[in-house]
């Protein structure tokens, strides 16, 4: 969603040929990585960087780029150098529910039930090694990690949300551009993979480069419901620090509420 609202609104983001993937309008970094089953070349990654004078990255690798090391180094380097970090964060546990059910669409480690989710170890993204205890203690020390990265602009999702000229604002002093204010403020993503697909095959600057799309018979799961105590216990175990830091919850007890 912030990819979109930094395209929709400033100038950055580049285009896409016809049939090439709405995501083609930004450079995901993790598909430097040779082992990412979706993996560029370098040189293919920076022809998609000059399709525009601003051009828009992504990543979900450790605060600073800090693993980036080896042949990926120089990317490391020029992008501390170059670039403006933004990083949007929201509650974990909305988080655990979200990347659960996406992750069952292509991996099958995913395809378990949500408790036995949320603590399987978690990867380093760039090393492929064990680099923490679960999925819940990889959200909180990358949120933190990241937010207490100096020149990083952290947005927090749900002022995203409800105050998105604000967001802009600062955005815009940040990127020393006047944002376009263009309605709607925060940009919906495709609704249906017809309409994903029709922008895939015709346009050259989606509106979107996400969809709300689920596995077949896949419901996304609301984490009140979906977190037992145990598993409210063990999230605040592994993370409870920084749902109360960041202002997910305002008491170390809220793991006993049962509503």
């Amino acid at each position: 969603m912030v990819i979109d609202l930094v395209r929709r609104q400033f100038d950055a983001g580049g285009w896409k040929l016809p049939g090439e993937g709405n995501d083609a309008t930004y450079l995901s970094l993790e598909r430097l990585l040779p082992t990412d089953p979706r993996h560029i070349s370098p040189t293919r990654a920076v022809r998609r960087l000059r399709r525009s004078r601003r051009p828009v990255l992504k990543t979900h690798s450790a605060a600073g780029l800090a693993a980036w090391r080896g042949e990926l180094a120089p990317w490391r380097s020029w992008l501390i150098e170059r670039a403006d970090f933004v990083y949007c964060y929201r509650d974990g546990r909305e988080v655990m529910c979200s990347m659960h059910l996406w992750r069952k669409g292509f991996d099958s480690a995913a395809r378990v039930p949500l408790s036995e989710f949320i603590r399987q170890p978690r990867a380093d993204a760039v090393t492929g090694a064990p680099a923490v205890s679960s999925r819940v203690q990889a959200w909180g020390i990358h949120v933190a990690e990241w937010l207490a990265t100096p020149g990083v602009i952290g947005l927090d999702y749900r002022e995203v949300l409800s105050e998105p000229r604000r967001v802009l604002t600062r955005l815009g002093d940040a990127f020393r551009q006047t944002p376009r204010l263009v309605e709607p403020l925060v940009p919906t993503p495709f609704t249906s993979s017809l309409q994903s697909r029709w922008s895939r095959l015709a346009s050259i600057r989606p509106r979107a480069t996400t969809m709300r799309g689920r596995p077949r018979g896949e419901m996304l799961e609301e984490w009140r419901q979906a977190f037992d105590r145990d598993d409210r216990r063990y999230f605040h175990d592994q993370a409870g620090e920084a749902l109360l830091r960041f202002g997910f919850e305002s008491s170390p007890e809220w793991w006993r509420d049962e509503r």
